[in-house]
Protein backbone atom coordinates (compact mmCIF):
# COMPACT_ATOMS: atom_id res chain seq x y z
CA UNK A 1 0.00 0.00 0.00
CA UNK A 2 3.14 2.63 0.85
CA UNK A 3 4.52 1.57 -2.34
CA UNK A 4 0.90 2.59 -4.21
CA UNK A 5 0.64 5.57 -2.85
CA UNK A 6 4.21 7.14 -2.22
CA UNK A 7 4.77 6.10 -5.66
CA UNK A 8 1.75 8.18 -7.11
CA UNK A 9 2.70 10.65 -4.63
CA UNK A 10 6.38 10.26 -5.93
CA UNK A 11 5.60 10.26 -9.43
CA UNK A 12 3.16 13.73 -9.33
CA UNK A 13 6.30 15.35 -7.32
CA UNK A 14 8.63 14.07 -10.66
CA UNK A 15 6.35 15.59 -13.33
CA UNK A 16 6.00 18.55 -11.12
CA UNK A 17 9.98 18.87 -11.11
CA UNK A 18 10.19 18.51 -14.93
CA UNK A 19 7.82 21.39 -15.46
CA UNK A 20 9.64 23.21 -13.21
CA UNK A 21 12.94 22.34 -15.09
CA UNK A 22 10.97 23.28 -18.40
CA UNK A 23 10.08 26.38 -17.62
CA UNK A 24 13.23 27.39 -16.37
CA UNK A 25 15.03 26.06 -19.38
CA UNK A 26 12.39 28.31 -21.75
CA UNK A 27 12.95 31.16 -19.14
CA UNK A 28 16.70 31.94 -17.92
CA UNK A 29 15.57 35.35 -16.24
CA UNK A 30 13.82 33.18 -13.63
CA UNK A 31 17.18 32.25 -12.55
CA UNK A 32 16.81 36.21 -10.64
CA UNK A 33 14.05 35.37 -8.84
CA UNK A 34 16.05 32.85 -6.49
CA UNK A 35 16.67 34.94 -3.52
CA UNK A 36 13.08 35.74 -3.78
CA UNK A 37 11.76 32.06 -3.86
CA UNK A 38 14.28 31.49 -0.61
CA UNK A 39 12.27 34.19 0.86
CA UNK A 40 9.26 32.40 -0.05
CA UNK A 41 10.35 29.17 0.96
CA UNK A 42 11.20 30.41 4.76
CA UNK A 43 7.73 32.30 4.53
CA UNK A 44 6.19 28.98 3.77
CA UNK A 45 7.87 27.60 6.94
CA UNK A 46 7.16 30.26 9.46
CA UNK A 47 3.25 30.24 8.58
CA UNK A 48 3.21 26.48 9.21
CA UNK A 49 5.07 26.40 12.57
CA UNK A 50 8.16 25.10 11.61
CA UNK A 51 10.39 27.77 12.37
CA UNK A 52 13.20 25.37 11.17
CA UNK A 53 13.90 22.17 8.92
CA UNK A 54 16.74 19.30 10.06
CA UNK A 55 15.60 18.00 6.80
CA UNK A 56 17.02 14.57 6.08
CA UNK A 57 18.11 14.34 9.27
CA UNK A 58 15.23 14.57 10.91
CA UNK A 59 14.07 11.52 9.19
CA UNK A 60 17.59 9.45 9.97
CA UNK A 61 16.69 10.62 13.65
CA UNK A 62 13.09 9.14 13.47
CA UNK A 63 14.26 5.70 12.44
CA UNK A 64 16.87 6.16 15.45
CA UNK A 65 15.18 7.24 18.21
CA UNK A 66 11.89 7.31 17.19
CA UNK A 67 11.43 10.94 16.92
CA UNK A 68 7.85 11.98 14.93
CA UNK A 69 8.53 13.22 11.37
CA UNK A 70 5.20 15.22 10.74
CA UNK A 71 2.89 15.05 7.68
CA UNK A 72 2.90 18.51 6.79
CA UNK A 73 6.77 18.06 5.91
CA UNK A 74 5.59 16.41 2.59
CA UNK A 75 3.65 19.45 1.43
CA UNK A 76 6.56 22.09 2.73
CA UNK A 77 9.34 20.14 1.17
CA UNK A 78 7.36 19.39 -2.37
CA UNK A 79 6.67 23.47 -2.75
CA UNK A 80 10.31 24.59 -1.57
CA UNK A 81 11.76 22.08 -3.55
CA UNK A 82 10.05 23.12 -6.99
CA UNK A 83 10.93 26.64 -5.87
CA UNK A 84 14.18 25.89 -6.18
CA UNK A 85 14.39 23.69 -9.32
CA UNK A 86 12.15 26.46 -10.87
CA UNK A 87 14.31 29.20 -9.88
CA UNK A 88 18.31 27.14 -10.63
CA UNK A 89 18.15 25.17 -7.60
CA UNK A 90 19.09 21.33 -8.04
CA UNK A 91 17.99 19.96 -4.31
CA UNK A 92 16.59 16.54 -3.79
CA UNK A 93 13.38 16.13 -1.46
CA UNK A 94 12.97 12.07 -1.94
CA UNK A 95 13.84 10.77 1.33
CA UNK A 96 12.33 13.77 3.01
CA UNK A 97 9.05 13.68 1.48
CA UNK A 98 9.31 9.37 1.70
CA UNK A 99 10.17 9.66 5.22
CA UNK A 100 7.13 11.95 6.11
CA UNK A 101 4.30 10.25 4.19
CA UNK A 102 6.24 6.79 5.43
CA UNK A 103 5.51 8.20 9.24
CA UNK A 104 1.83 9.13 8.31
CA UNK A 105 1.39 5.51 7.19
CA UNK A 106 2.57 4.09 10.53
CA UNK A 107 0.63 6.66 12.58
CA UNK A 108 -2.57 5.51 10.75
CA UNK A 109 -2.15 1.64 10.85
CA UNK A 110 -1.09 2.14 14.70
CA UNK A 111 2.39 0.09 14.33
CA UNK A 112 4.90 -0.17 17.03
CA UNK A 113 8.25 1.51 17.07
CA UNK A 114 9.72 -0.87 15.51
CA UNK A 115 7.74 -1.27 12.69
CA UNK A 116 7.53 2.43 12.13
CA UNK A 117 11.38 2.25 11.53
CA UNK A 118 10.59 0.13 8.54
CA UNK A 119 7.65 1.75 7.52
CA UNK A 120 9.92 5.18 7.30
CA UNK A 121 12.37 3.65 5.43
CA UNK A 122 9.98 2.02 2.56
CA UNK A 123 8.46 5.74 2.09
CA UNK A 124 12.05 6.84 1.55
CA UNK A 125 12.72 3.76 -0.99
CA UNK A 126 9.56 4.33 -2.45
CA UNK A 127 9.91 7.92 -3.13
CA UNK A 128 13.27 7.65 -4.18
CA UNK A 129 12.79 5.02 -6.71
CA UNK A 130 9.72 6.82 -7.98
CA UNK A 131 11.84 10.23 -8.88
CA UNK A 132 15.41 8.50 -10.01
CA UNK A 133 14.21 4.96 -11.20
CA UNK A 134 16.54 3.27 -9.44
CA UNK A 135 14.62 0.87 -6.65
CA UNK A 136 17.41 -1.52 -6.03
CA UNK A 137 20.04 1.85 -5.22
CA UNK A 138 17.07 3.47 -3.50
CA UNK A 139 16.21 0.28 -1.27
CA UNK A 140 19.90 -0.31 -0.24
CA UNK A 141 20.17 3.62 0.23
CA UNK A 142 17.11 3.94 2.39
CA UNK A 143 18.64 1.27 4.70
CA UNK A 144 22.68 2.12 4.57
CA UNK A 145 21.93 6.14 5.23
CA UNK A 146 20.44 5.40 8.60
CA UNK A 147 23.35 4.22 10.02
CA UNK A 148 26.97 4.12 7.63
CA UNK A 149 28.23 1.00 7.21
CA UNK A 150 25.15 -0.92 8.65
CA UNK A 151 22.36 -2.55 7.25
CA UNK A 152 19.00 -2.88 8.49
CA UNK A 153 18.41 -6.35 7.14
CA UNK A 154 14.68 -6.36 8.41
CA UNK A 155 13.80 -4.10 5.87
CA UNK A 156 14.89 -5.27 3.08
CA UNK A 157 12.22 -7.10 1.79
CA UNK A 158 9.56 -4.60 2.43
CA UNK A 159 11.74 -1.36 1.30
CA UNK A 160 12.87 -3.81 -2.10
CA UNK A 161 8.94 -4.19 -2.55
CA UNK A 162 7.79 -0.56 -1.92
CA UNK A 163 10.66 0.57 -4.07
CA UNK A 164 9.88 -1.95 -7.11
CA UNK A 165 5.88 -0.64 -6.96
CA UNK A 166 6.74 2.95 -6.82
CA UNK A 167 9.18 2.41 -9.34
CA UNK A 168 7.02 0.44 -12.26
CA UNK A 169 4.00 3.44 -11.05
CA UNK A 170 6.35 6.13 -12.03
CA UNK A 171 7.34 4.40 -14.89
CA UNK A 172 3.09 3.79 -15.94
CA UNK A 173 2.75 7.31 -15.86
CA UNK A 174 5.23 7.97 -18.91
CA UNK A 175 8.07 9.49 -16.11
CA UNK A 176 11.89 8.56 -17.87
CA UNK A 177 14.38 8.47 -14.76
CA UNK A 178 17.37 9.89 -15.80
CA UNK A 179 19.36 8.65 -18.04
CA UNK A 180 23.70 9.18 -17.74
CA UNK A 181 25.87 7.47 -21.12
CA UNK A 182 28.93 5.83 -20.47
CA UNK A 183 31.03 6.67 -23.35
CA UNK A 184 33.71 4.47 -22.34
CA UNK A 185 34.50 2.23 -19.97
CA UNK A 186 37.89 1.60 -18.91
CA UNK A 187 39.67 -2.14 -18.49
CA UNK A 188 40.32 -2.88 -15.30
CA UNK A 189 44.05 -3.87 -13.96
CA UNK A 190 46.55 -2.67 -11.66
CA UNK A 191 47.03 0.65 -13.03
CA UNK A 192 43.43 1.80 -13.36
CA UNK A 193 43.19 0.01 -9.77
CA UNK A 194 45.67 2.21 -8.22
CA UNK A 195 44.03 5.50 -9.92
CA UNK A 196 40.52 3.66 -8.62
CA UNK A 197 42.25 3.45 -5.28
CA UNK A 198 43.66 7.37 -5.10
CA UNK A 199 40.27 8.48 -6.54
CA UNK A 200 38.37 6.94 -3.72
CA UNK A 201 40.61 8.24 -1.28
CA UNK A 202 40.33 12.32 -2.83
CA UNK A 203 36.29 11.51 -2.85
CA UNK A 204 36.64 10.41 0.88
CA UNK A 205 38.68 13.63 1.94
CA UNK A 206 36.28 15.94 0.09
CA UNK A 207 33.41 14.86 1.47
CA UNK A 208 34.88 14.62 5.47
CA UNK A 209 36.00 18.30 4.33
CA UNK A 210 32.40 19.23 2.92
CA UNK A 211 30.47 17.85 6.68
CA UNK A 212 33.06 19.60 8.50
CA UNK A 213 32.88 23.25 6.80
CA UNK A 214 29.11 22.14 6.87
CA UNK A 215 28.78 21.94 10.85
CA UNK A 216 31.65 24.33 11.33
CA UNK A 217 29.81 27.08 9.16
CA UNK A 218 26.43 26.02 10.91
CA UNK A 219 28.14 26.96 14.29
CA UNK A 220 28.76 29.99 13.15
CA UNK A 221 26.04 31.56 11.68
Amino acid sequence: ASGIVIGLIGAFFHSLLDLAAEIRTAHPWILFLLPISGIIIVFIYRLSGCKSSKGTNLVITAIQSNEEVPLKMTPLIIVSTILTHLCGGREGAALQVGGSLGNAFAKLFNFDDKDTRIMIMCGMSACFSALFGTPVAAAVFSMEVISVGIMYYAALVPCTVAALIASSISSMSGLAATHFTVGEIPQFGIPNGIKFFILSLIFAVASILLCVVLHKTSHFF
